[in-house]
């Protein structure tokens, strides 16, 4: 009996004992990242003075632009502070990606940026976009130069003259530095388009322009050998004239920003001398002195190029004035120089 219990008992627990087990699991392939495929464009650090506006995106009517921060809209707009990260990322900058990478300081307004020629390229255009669609200021210089007339006949005599001075600019300075001119004075005012601006240099001279006649007492009582008193005119109006050069212009960029429309009367004015308005036998009592004065004054409406002079006109310097040379005449030069405001400027730093 007790062989055929225990073979019932081992096929009894047999099975039981093979359910229990279970299969072993198959070993799973871990999954590798893929590495990011780098650029194989070289990289350049490139040191750049950005504008005080540069790290600004426009918002219009509460709504973001596109990705071109940079493009003219014709809707209100309002400057809005963003991250330099932020605004690469706009211009297609990805830093932190392939070495790409990019530092800026505000203080000095100094981006260091190292990335691909193209990264750069990109940043150029857009610091570029920046300066076209800034504010231009225009600086207008007046000279007046005296000259030899002779000088200038001869000049004359070969040349013609054009809306472009510059080589007559030119050779005027070769007489300056060969002692055969002067330069008289010499003005600059800077303007927005569209706004006047004017600059003045020299004293306020008061004088009389109406007087009163001699006025005699109502009752008079004269003692023994006693004379009439002498009274003359008094001044009861005056006015005040400005000694010395003045500059008034008004300035118009044109739409090329390179044509400039200057409407202006540049003037220089000196005292030379008093005239008298009674004859020399008169007492003083009665003399009356006026001023003199002289102007050289020049009114006009021209067109020049940007950082090119225009010749405005000539004038005669006061014929008792000491002068060196023998017939002088004095030539006005006007120049307008635009400017924008804020520049930048890139300096290389190295290659990898």
């Amino acid at each position: 009996m007790k062989p055929v219990i225990l073979a019932f008992s081992t096929l009894f627990f047999f099975p039981l004992l093979h359910a229990q087990e279970k299969p072993a699991k198959k070993p799973t392939a871990e999954k590798k990242e893929t590495p990011q495929k780098k650029s194989n464009e070289p990289l350049f650090t490139k040191q750049y003075s950005v504008p005080a506006t540069f790290f600004r995106s426009f918002k219009v009517n509460g709504e973001n632009l596109s990705a071109d921060l940079f493009a003219p809209s014709g809707k209100s707009s309002e400057l809005k502070k963003v991250a330099p990260d932020e605004m690469l990322t706009a211009l297609g900058i990805e830093t932190g990606s392939d070495g790409v990478s990019a530092v800026y300081n505000p203080a000095t307004r100094i981006l260091v940026l190292r990335a691909t020629e193209k990264h750069h390229a990109t940043l150029v255009k857009a610091l570029n976009g920046v300066l076209e669609n800034s504010e231009k200021q225009i600086h207008v210089i007046v000279e007046f130069i005296e000259v030899e007339h002779l000088n200038f006949s001869d000049w004359l005599l070969d040349n013609r003259l054009n809306g472009d001075a510059t080589a007559l600019r030119k050779t005027v300075q070769e007489w300056l530095h060969d002692k055969r001119g002067t330069i008289l004075e010499t003005s600059v005012v800077t303007a927005r388009s569209g706004q006047r601006a004017k600059t003045e240099s020299g004293d306020e001279y008061i004088y009389g322009t109406e007087t009163s006649p001699p006025s005699m007492p109502s009752t008079l009582t004269l003692g023994e050998k006693a004379k009439l008193p002498e009274s003359g005119p008094y001044p009861a109006a005056f006015e005040t004239r400005n000694l010395g050069i003045t500059l008034e212009v008004d300035p118009v960029l044109g739409a090329d920003a390179t044509t400039i429309d200057l409407n202006l009367a540049p003037e220089i004015i000196k005292l030379n001398g008093h005239s008298e308005l009674f004859s020399a036998e008169s007492p003083d009592t009665l003399k009356i002195s006026m001023p003199i004065f002289h102007r050289m004054k020049i009114s006009t409406q021209v067109t020049t190029l940007d950082g090119r002079y225009v010749l405005a006109g000539s004038c005669r310097p006061m014929a008792d004035e000491k002068s060196k040379r023998e017939d002088p005449m004095v030539l006005v030069f006007i120049r307008g120089d635009v400017g924008q405001v804020g520049q930048w400027s890139v300096e290389e730093a190295e290659a990898e």
